[in-house]
This record gives C-alpha cells, sequence and structure tokens, in this order.
C-alpha cells in the first residue's frame, strides 16, 4: 500500500492504541538533586537511556533511581568472579554496621558481604555488577536509567538547573550502554 500522505511516527502509535507513560519531571529532577545532597562534592551519576518499552515490567515515571542494597556471597569465587549466587540481605541493623564498616566484609568462613544498587524495572539489564540468584543485575555505583524517548530533554534539564553533563560516551560497567555522566563542579 502507498502512502499518499505524510505520516508521522505519532500516527501510527495512535493507530496501535500505543500511548507512553509521561515522564515525571519533578519526581526526576528531585531524585537527582538528592543523589548530589547525600553524596560527596565529587560524586558522578550517570544518566543512561534505555528503551523502557523493550523491558518486560518498566517504570512508569520514564526514570528509574538506584537503590542501594546489601548482597551477600557464598565465597571469595561468587564475588570476584561476578557469578550467579548472590543473595540480598534485608536488614537495617547490618547495613549500618556495614557501612560503618566501609560497605565491604569478608567474614573468617569466606563469605562476603558488600553494597551495590538496583533499579526497579531494569532487573535484566546489565549493569556491570553481581547478579542474584533470582537472574536480577545490579551495579557497583548508582546509575540512573531514562527512556528513551525523554532522555535529551532530561539531559538539557539538568543543564539548565546547573549540573555539568558530559557527552554521550560509553558506561564503564557495560559495552552495551551509553551513558551521560552528571556532576556538580
Amino acid at each position: 500500500m502507498a502512502v499518499t500522505k505524510f505520516v508521522r511516527a505519532q500516527d501510527i502509535l495512535k493507530e496501535k492504541g500505543f500511548k507512553a507513560p509521561p515522564f515525571d519531571t519533578a519526581g526526576f529532577q528531585n531524585a537527582v538533586v538528592e543523589f548530589f545532597r547525600n553524596n560527596d562534592v565529587s560524586a558522578k551519576l550517570p544518566v543512561i537511556p534505555l528503551r523502557f518499552v523493550e523491558l518486560p515490567d518498566p517504570p512508569q515515571s520514564g526514570f528509574s533511581m538506584p537503590e542501594k542494597v546489601m548482597l551477600h556471597a557464598p565465597d571469595w569465587h561468587v564475588y570476584y568472579e561476578r557469578s550467579t549466587g548472590v543473595t540480598v540481605i534485608e536488614n537495617n541493623k547490618a547495613a549500618k554496621a556495614l557501612e560503618e564498616l566501609g560497605g565491604e566484609l569478608e567474614t573468617d568462613d569466606g563469605r562476603y558481604y558488600f553494597f551495590e544498587y538496583r533499579n526497579a524495572g531494569t532487573e535484566q539489564v546489565y549493569k556491570g555488577g553481581h547478579t542474584d540468584v533470582n537472574g536480577i543485575t545490579y551495579a557497583e555505583k548508582p546509575v540512573i536509567f531514562v527512556d528513551e524517548p525523554y532522555a535529551a530533554n532530561a539531559v538539557a534539564l539538568l543543564k539548565m538547573a546547573g549540573f555539568i553533563v558530559s557527552r554521550k560516551h560509553k558506561y564503564s560497567g557495560s559495552k552495551y550502554l551509553s551513558c551521560y555522566d552528571v556532576t556538580l563542579t
């Protein structure tokens, strides 16, 4: 069938009944501000564009902020080789104690306890950290994922707010992902 009039991508999406969730601009800005308030002046937050339409359970806000979690590896092999087998420890008291010890602990019997970051809705995306027994992936450092159609505007918003945003480059935790590094200085 030949096209006789100019058809936009929005027209095709409308025909298919697809409606993208709106981007939570205020929530995104607040999350980035809180990250920098809670971290050192030298902190860096990678912003990674990702096609949320390809995810099984994407975040509805248009972005996904990192959550710090305590992980447990049963032995040195699992920890150092980044092989599957870590588990999440949901214990605030233990997490606070681990934080005081520097964020990493090896026990006498060879077990490891450490912190990494998870992002809701992006559990299957490789982030350069460990993978747990349920197949959920983690990042060594905090990263924020932004739905690809909103990424350019999200980065522009941060620039307008005075944050320093690098050019798009490959994320150091994964050879498959690109990112923008956001800093205060």
